[in-house]
């Protein structure tokens, strides 16, 4: 089961960090700009949004802000719960529905079939069992309309294998290891993820998820794609119009099948029938 209090307590930490992420480097934009793509082809203006694992809601205050949406914002972490509260400006106060602390797997406290649409842009690699993550998919569902749309993101085995060989080369020597990393699962190898834990999958086996728990999948798409092998040479990029090429030639190839799990994240598209 998901140790519930190291994922809240290092959201806790590293609130202004996680809202900072997806703007410092080309490497973090796509996975922004990637994300807000897919979120404009499905969501119209002024719609309802709840956004479940926020963090300290740099999605739900663009969804505000440049959307007109209407958005409930929840997260296992109260630090970043609070800080999304006190950023967002007085006037722009009265288009958020509910802001609190809370978990993806139980949502209760929200209507049925309330929402246009439902961010999960993190829980699903926090969540180490599969009950959880189908309780999770199963209250984004639940809260959503008829119609609806879930934007749910993964966690990729890819990016592991290069980490493998910088810092754990003897793992390559446990075939039994090997094997789950590239099978994909739990990760419970601190050298190798951010957190101790981490869940980590291949997009048929995030739709197969998906699925389960009753959408219908109507996208995928990889997030960062070769970014993840050249984030010193994207660092390096010297021109917006430099910046601005790579990111259309991401879009170019995001969503070929073939590339698909080659990423660090990956978003799935579901829709609720």
């Amino acid at each position: 089961m998901t140790d519930r209090h190291l994922v809240s307590a290092h959201y806790d930490q590293a609130a202004a960090t996680e809202y900072a992420r997806l703007t410092q480097t080309p490497l973090h934009q796509a996975e922004w700009l990637l994300t807000l793509d897919l979120i404009h082809r499905h969501v119209a203006p002024g719609a309802k949004v709840i956004d479940i694992g926020a963090g300290p809601g740099r999605y739900a205050e663009y969804l505000i802000r440049q959307m007109g949406c209407q958005v409930g914002v929840t997260d296992l972490s109260p630090v970043s719960v609070d800080r999304f509260r006190q950023r967002l400006a007085p006037e722009l106060q009265e288009q958020v529905l509910f802001a609190q602390a809370g978990c993806a797997t139980d949502l209760g406290w929200v209507a049925d079939a309330s929402f246009d649409a439902a961010l999960l842009l993190g829980p699903l690699y926090h969540l180490q069992d599969e009950g959880e993550r189908l309780a999770a998919l199963s209250e984004a569902r639940r809260v959503l309309r008829p119609g609806g749309y879930l934007f749910a993101a993964y966690l990729s085995p890819y990016p592991l294998f290069a980490r493998l060989l910088r810092r754990e080369p003897d793992l390559l020597c446990d075939a039994d290891a090997v094997t789950d990393l590239a099978r994909g699962g739990a990760v419970d190898l601190p050298n190798l993820s951010r957190l101790v834990e981490q869940y980590r999958c291949w997009p048929a086996q995030a739709q197969a998820l998906m699925a389960q728990a009753g959408f219908s999948v109507v996208g995928l798409r990889n997030l960062e794609g070769p970014s993840i092998f050249a984030e010193d040479l994207l660092r390096e990029l010297s021109t917006e119009a430099q910046r601005e090429g790579w990111f259309h030639l991401l879009r170019e190839t995001c969503e070929n099948p073939d590339l698909l799990g080659a990423t660090i994240h990956f978003l799935g598209v579901g829709r609720k029938e």
